[in-house]
Order: C-alpha cells, then structure tokens, then sequence
C-alpha cells in the first residue's frame, strides 16, 4: 500500500489534565476475561500494582510535569517534592499545577489505583470539576481505562485518546499485547524473534526447559507486561548470580508473583544479541497517524531507563522502521481503536537487520523527555539537539533533589549556555531522572557521565561499596 508521508510533531494542544495512573501501565488490564489472550483468566488475578513496583509508579509520577503547558495541570499521587515546583517554575517561567489525592498511598501491600483513590475524595472531585470547566480542559492518561471514563464523567470534562467504546471492547490491552503485536507483524512480513506462545505454568516450564536445553539460555516475556518488568532472560550467568541450579528451580524464584505469569500468554523465544534498540514513537489522529521521532532506547539488563537522541540508526534504516509503523498504526492500529500515543520498539542485530519487540498503545518513557528537549532548545533545528535520557539513576537512599542541586553545580542546565542536565524526577528512595541535553554527541556524552559519577559520589559518601553499573543503549523492551 501507498503510505502518506509523517507529519512533523505539533506542539500545541488543547488545555489537559493529565491523569498520571502509572500503575495501569505497568499491567495492561483485560476489561473482557473471556478475550483471546485475556490477561487475566480468573478475576482474582488482576495484576494488582503493589510493591516495589508500586513504589516505583510513585517515584516516577513527576516526571509528567514536563509535558505541561502554562494551562495544563497534571493528577498525580502525591504533592510534589520539596523545592520541585520551584526549580520547574525556573526552568519553564511558571508553576506546574498539581492535583493529589488527600490521603497518600502508603500501604506497599494494597494495590495502587490512582484513580480509585482520586474517586474516593470528594473534595478533590470538586476542585477538578470547578478547575476544568474555569481551564477548559480535556483529561489525557497515560494509559486508556474505563476507570479514565468514569472520572471524566464525575468532573464533566471529555477524555482524549481511545474512546471509551473501544477501551469496554479491549482495545488497549490488546494493542499492548506482544503476542497479537507478533502475529500482526507475521502477518506483514515484518521481521520478529523467533517466540513460542504458551499459557500455563507447566507448558511454560516445559517450553523454557525445550528451549534452554536446545540453545543454552531462554529469554521468557509476559505478553501483557511493561517496561522490562515481564521480562526474565535464563542463562548460566543469571542462574549462577541467583544461585539456582535448573531452569524450573531459577523461573520458580524470578517469575513473581506466579498468578501473572501463569494466567497470561508468555512469548518463550532464543535469547538475542541485540546491538541497538530504536524505537519509533507516533501518535494517532482520527485516520492518520503522525511520527514524533526515532529514539534508541537506553536500557539495563532488560529494563528500559531511558532514551538516546538523535538515533544512530543511518536515514535508510530510520526510514524502513518509520515506515513500518505508519504500515501498523494505519492498518491495525487505528482500525483496532486506538487513538492517541503508540510505539513500537525495535532490535538491530549484529547482522544489520530489524526485529518488531512490541507496540507500546500509551504514553511512553520517551514522551516527557521528548518535551523538555522541544520547550528548552526551541531555537535550535531539532536534528542538531542531542539528548540522553534516565529514568532509573541510583543514588544513595537518603539523597535529597537539594543534594543533587549542590552536587551537579555546573552540569545544570543553563539557558546561557544552551546546554545542561535537567532533573526529571526528583531523588526518592535511591532512584532519580535526568535529560541531558546538548549541541553535540560528544558534550551530551559528557554530561552523562557526570551523571554517573554524581550518582557513585553519592554511594561513596554513605560508604556503600557497591556502585551501579552504567547503562548502554541495547536491548529491547518497552517504556514504563
């Protein structure tokens, strides 16, 4: 077929609220448990958000401050740290205007549901209702849910992306399953790795086993998981590091919690030399879609933690991966009811050639770095703006925003300059975010690794011994 060239990226939309429910992203929820590769077969297994990951949902929340306009608010789970609101306010030249819900999250055993909490306080309610008729504002979410419609509904403001036809018709779970995004790509001759779909604990066992037997490692991914966090590679160095001694011993200890992955399609598949991974990020306008970039993600292990712009990928090969996902967001993806931000990330292998990992049909990790590159450096061509992205830097626990504001001093961003780091996530429990941003590869390089040496600066100075290991830009997996 004939496909439309891409649209280059707008920068203004109408004023939104944007609903930061994190925690429905890290689980892509079946609204029908009877669907094809339903992610969940028994309504007690609902992949819950609890935990570590839970915590991790929270502490990443900020970040979507910066995809705010002067007149757009942002609905998060908790106040913002201290001195944040400020440095945003200099960065940008006007406060971000946050909602929480009155009573924290605090439980790490209760699920965490953003929206629950925010329908369960009245007060809150109000201010949103009387807020967004004064503002005018559309609510926008990080990921579709009913749960998006019943708040729009309850404070009489309309919701952007999937409609909620589509949603109640599982439209988002699954145009975020890997395993139906595989047999569309089968379908297209669009290359993938090489997956065995099964269900079940015991087929998976047995599947991984085959597999770990005939190769030497095996690589597991839950079709319905996100960010890296379904995933779970077996190999002798994960089996020696974990101290396991068989593939069933090792897959009983990592694959947590059982329920998930034994209720939901796992993707069995070879483990990958994988030498980049770029990722196309687009988004999709009634019939057509538009392309926002190519961005190579930045990954540790098997987890995304951020992104690399521009791509290294040569004008060809981002052309052939662009045009794939026009292909996709025009023939299935639209078609299937999404509207809004989708991706699809991609692996190089050593051999030059391109497999599809995913399509991601939310918000993505790359989504507010994207707009701090675009509000900061507006006055440079965006093919000369170079950008690293981390979400996931590990600090030293008791590190505090005010402790990486003294510590970076002069790798800052300074609109003097035109250069500089920008914090992104504020330090909590030992985990913050950065862009940095540059005129060349080489100063964004180096900003990266102060950031790095910050970070290990920070766990010297609390005696800790061991320091975290640097992230590369390989891999495949999907923001979270």
């Amino acid at each position: 077929m004939s496909l439309p060239k891409s649209a280059p990226f707008t920068t203004t939309h109408p004023p939104m609220l944007f609903v930061g429910n994190y925690d429905e992203g890290i689980h892509v929820r079946s609204v029908n448990p009877s669907s094809l590769f339903g992610a969940n077969i028994d309504g007690a297994f609902h992949g819950h958000t609890t935990g570590a990951l839970a915590r991790k949902c929270v502490e990443v929340a900020p970040r979507a401050i910066h995809m705010l306009g002067q007149g757009d608010a942002a609905l998060l789970y908790s106040p913002l740290p201290d001195g944040f609101a400020e440095y945003y306010a200099e960065l940008y030249g006007h406060e971000p205007r946050v909602y929480h819900p009155a009573e924290p999250y605090a439980d790490l055993t209760q699920p965490l549901d953003l929206i629950q909490m925010v329908l369960g306080d009245p007060e809150l309610i109000g201010r949103l209702a009387a807020d967004g008729s004064k503002r005018d504002w559309h609510l926008e979410s990080f990921i579709g849910s009913p749960q998006v419609y019943e708040l729009g509904r309850r404070i009489s403001l309309p919701v952007r992306g999937f409609g909620e036809n589509a949603v109640l018709a599982d439209a988002v779970a699954r145009l975020n399953d890997k395993a139906l995004f595989q047999r569309w790509c089968h379908e297209h001759d669009i290359p993938t790795p090489p997956s065995t779909h099964v269900s079940g604990w015991e087929s998976l066992m047995l599947e991984a086993e085959r597999q770990f037997d005939e190769r030497g490692s095996v690589m597991l991914r839950r079709a319905r998981a996100a960010g890296g966090l379904g995933n779970c590679l077996v190999s002798p160095t994960t089996m020696r590091e974990a101290g396991t001694g068989s593939v069933r011993e090792h897959l009983k200890l990592k694959l947590q919690p059982h329920e998930e992955w034994e209720h939901e399609v796992v993707l069995v598949e070879p483990e990958l030399v994988v030498v980049a991974s770029p990722s196309v990020l687009a988004r999709a306008h009634g019939n057509s879609v538009e392309i926002v970039g190519v961005i190579d993600q930045v990954l540790k292990g098997t987890e995304y933690i951020g992104g690399n712009v521009p791509t290294v990928e040569s004008s060809q090969d981002a052309a052939q991966l662009i045009n794939w996902t026009m292909l996709y967001g025009l023939t299935h993806f639209i078609p299937q009811g999404g509207q809004g931000w989708f991706d699809i990330d991609f692996g190089r292998l050593p051999d030059g050639t391109f497999v599809a990992f995913e399509s991601n049909g939310r918000c993505t990790g790359n989504n507010h770095g994207l707009a701090v590159r675009r509000r900061l450096m507006a006055r440079h061509d965006p093919g000369s703006v170079h950008a690293w992205t981390n979400d996931a830097l590990k600090v030293a626990p008791k590190t505090t925003f005010q402790d990486v504001l003294r510590g970076l001093n002069g790798a800052l961003w300074s609109a003097k300059r035109g250069d500089g780091v920008v914090i992104t996530i504020p330090p909590q429990g030992g985990s913050m975010g950065y862009i940095a941003l540059a005129t060349s590869s080489g100063r964004k390089l180096e900003l990266r690794d102060e950031m790095n040496e910050f970070a290990a600066s920070t766990h010297r100075q609390s005696r800790h011994t061991s320091v975290p290991s640097h992230e590369v830009v390989t891999g495949a997996s999907s923001p979270a």
